[in-house]
C-alpha cells in the first residue's frame, strides 16, 4: 500500500483530504502507553524521502485515542481502540501527512527556526505558573515522554508545514482560472493541409518583380553560414634565464591568483611547476 502511494503521490496529493489535529491537543498522555513495534525500529514506514517514526506515531495515536475517548465519554479501553483499527488509523494519517510534507518541499516551501520557536514558547504545557516559557519545563517533560527535542521540534515543524501547505490549497478558484488551467489541458492546434503539386508550381509564371521585392524585405535571412579559422603558435618556453629571486619576486606580487579551494593562498613550492 506504501509503495503504491509513493507511486501515485503525485496524483494523490491533490485529493488528500488535509486535517491537521491540534498538535497538543492530546497532551502527553499515553504516549508511550502502547506498542507498535516502535522500540525495535528506527521507522515505521519510508514516504519519499520522510520517515514515520515511533515516537510520531505514539504522539498521534495518543491524540487520536484520546479524540475517540472524549467521544466515548471516557470508556473507550485499549483492546475496544486495538479493535477499532486506531492503531492503523494513526499510521495512516502520518503516512498522509508525510506525502504532504514531501510535496511541500518540492514546492520549496520551509519553515525557519523562528516560526518553530514561536510555536513552542505558546505552548501552555511548557508554561510556568506565570504564563512564561520555562525551558527547564520543556526539557523534562519531553525527557518524562522519552522524546528528544530534535523529535519534537522537527514535528513541530512538520504540523507548521502542514498548514502552509493547507492555506495553499484553500486559495479561492476563480472561473477565469478554471478555464485557463483546461486550456492548458484541452488546447489543440488546427492545421489545414492542402498538397501542391510540381506541374502547377512548373507552370506559374514568376514576376521578377514581386520576387526582387519579397527577397529586399527578407534578404537579412538569407546569409551564407558563418565560418571561423583558428591559426595557431606555439611557443617554446625558455627556462633558463628563470631563478629562483625571480619566482619569488613574481609570486610574492600574484600569490593571490594561486589559491586553493577553500580560498587559503598557496605556498610557493606548491605552485612553482
Amino acid at each position: 500500500m506504501i509503495t503504491w502511494m509513493q507511486r501515485h503521490k503525485k496524483w494523490l496529493v491533490i485529493t488528500i483530504w488535509i486535517s491537521v489535529i491540534a498538535f497538543v491537543g492530546a497532551g502527553f498522555v499515553g504516549w508511550g502507553d502502547y506498542d507498535f513495534n516502535t522500540d525495535r525500529s528506527s521507522s515505521l514506514a519510508k514516504v519519499a524521502d520522510e520517515k514515520v517514526s515511533p515516537v510520531e506515531f505514539r504522539h498521534r495515536y495518543a491524540q487520536i485515542f484520546s479524540y475517540y475517548q472524549e467521544l466515548n465519554n471516557g470508556t473507550l479501553t485499549e483492546q475496544q481502540a486495538k479493535e477499532r483499527g486506531l492503531d492503523a488509523l494513526a499510521l495512516q494519517t502520518l503516512i498522509d501527512d508525510k506525502l504532504l510534507i514531501s510535496f511541500a518541499k518540492k514546492l520549496g516551501i520551509g519553515v525557519s527556526d523562528d516560526e518553530i520557536l514561536r510555536v513552542l514558547i505558546s505552548d501552555e504545557n511548557f508554561m510556568d505558573q506565570n504564563g512564561l516559557f520555562d525551558k527547564n519545563l520543556y526539557y523534562s517533560i519531553l525527557a518524562q515522554n522519552n522524546i528528544k527535542t530534535t523529535q519534537y521540534e522537527q514535528m513541530i515543524a512538520d504540523q507548521i508545514l502542514l498548514k502552509k501547505l493547507s492555506v495553499l490549497f484553500n486559495v479561492p478558484v476563480s472561473n477565469e482560472d478554471l478555464e485557463m488551467l483546461a486550456a492548458n489541458f484541452f488546447m489543440q492546434d488546427v492545421l489545414s493541409i492542402e498538397p501542391i503539386k510540381a506541374d502547377k508550381l512548373s507552370n506559374s509564371a514568376i514576376n521578377e518583380e514581386e520576387l526582387q521585392k519579397f527577397w529586399n524585405e527578407r534578404k537579412n535571412d538569407y546569409k551564407t553560414e558563418k565560418r571561423y579559422e583558428l591559426m595557431t603558435y606555439f611557443m617554446p618556453l625558455d627556462l633558463s634565464n628563470i631563478d629562483e629571486n625571480s619566482l619569488q619576486s613574481f609570486y610574492e606580487a600574484n600569490k593571490y591568483n594561486y589559491k586553493d579551494f577553500t580560498g587559503k593562498i598557496l605556498p610557493l613550492n606548491d605552485v612553482k611547476d
